[in-house]
């Protein structure tokens, strides 16, 4: 994570729509680790939440109460962690009222959020009020893996396939993945709710995803596109679910705008953090990284037409997404 901490004499009240779900208790960690004290952060949620939810934040009790909209309104910054009709009603106030962050991609706005990311562009973050978005996890993913290569080398084309893990789709994938496949080992008929059929020891195409369809893979090279300030069409992208529970897989195909040496390459990838010596087995795959945060690339080779093939793992996808929304609110307010 970022060096930057939350201010000693910060002042500045913080609330949280959707602390309870996946991307709420991510961001809330991340609060934690930040040093942003409870006292500062207010957690709501709007989806069944008809009475207070028994919750914790930094190890003490909390009740996650259901939101009042000028109560939300008057904090210095709002996280959306989830999406729904109360949403909606913050997005419509936002733009003059508070520093309002998307961190669970409903991105309701459309166009009217101003997309950011702390490491690619902080500078689209110049008003301190307003609607802002964080990039979908896999579109950080990518950036994060492209910025420091287009800054230095300036890609020409990115053919990219994403293998995704089911944590990728709450802790209902993670427990359909694990009952197929105990059911299927034990010659049982596995249930398939959240997936739609079977996950375990299959691969599904992005197009049969219950969460977009095909339509996340144009919303992720748009998005890429916007915060490496590309204006014209170089990412072409492929999603795909694979059977594993934690941790993303990444294959590229990389031409850059003028002629480049594999070893200045892996140069930057290497004062990047991306990559260490090229002898480096230990994370080649998804589960090498699952208890971590960050990107590895684990092989880079010529593909013989000029370009260049790397093989990328990373884990701690969603908690880089709540580091990032963090790192933003800090730069809007006196976190």
């Amino acid at each position: 994570m970022s060096p930057l901490s939350a201010s000693p004499t910060g002042t500045a009240r913080a609330a949280v729509i959707g602390s309870a779900t996946s991307c709420g208790t991510h961001l809330c960690q991340m609060l934690v680790e930040f040093g942003v004290p409870g006292s500062r952060v207010d957690l709501y949620a709007t989806v069944d939440a008809a009475e207070p939810i028994l919750s914790e934040y930094d190890g003490e009790a909390r009740l996650i109460q259901k939101p009042d909209l000028d109560e939300v309104l008057a904090r210095n910054v709002v996280f959306l962690c989830e999406a729904g009709e109360f949403v909606e009603r913050v997005v419509d106030r936002a733009a003059s009222v508070t520093a309002t962050i998307d961190v669970a991609h409903a991105r309701t706005a459309g166009s009217r959020a101003t997309l950011v990311h702390m490491d690619a562009n902080p500078g689209a973050a110049t008003e301190r009020r307003g609607l802002f978005a964080i990039p979908h996890d896999l579109s950080t993913l990518l950036v994060d893996l492209l910025y420091p290569l287009e800054r230095e080398l300036g890609c020409a084309e990115v053919v990219a396939t994403i293998l995704r893990p089911a944590s990728d789709f709450g802790e209902e994938g993670i427990e359909e993945l694990r009952d197929q496949t105990v059911r299927l080992l034990s010659f049982a008929q596995p249930s398939a709710e959240v997936f739609g059929r079977q996950i375990a020891f299959n691969v599904l195409p992005q197009s049969v995803l219950p969460d977009g369809g095909e339509a996340i893979e144009t919303r992720v090279a748009t998005e890429v596109a916007d915060v490496l300030g590309w204006t014209d069409s170089r990412l072409v992208l492929g999603l795909a679910a694979a059977p594993v529970f934690f941790g993303h897989s990444v294959s590229l195909r990389l031409r850059f705008a003028r002629e480049v040496a594999a070893d200045r390459l892996r140069e930057v990838l290497q004062h990047a953090g991306l990559s260490t010596a090229d002898d480096d087995a230990s994370r080649l795959t998804p589960m090498d990284v699952s208890s971590e945060q960050g990107t590895h690339v684990a092989d880079v080779s010529a593909d013989g037409l000029g370009g260049f093939r790397l093989w990328a793992v990373a884990g701690g996808v969603h908690r880089r997404n709540a580091e990032l929304a963090v790192r933003l609110a800090a730069a809007l307010c006196d976190l």
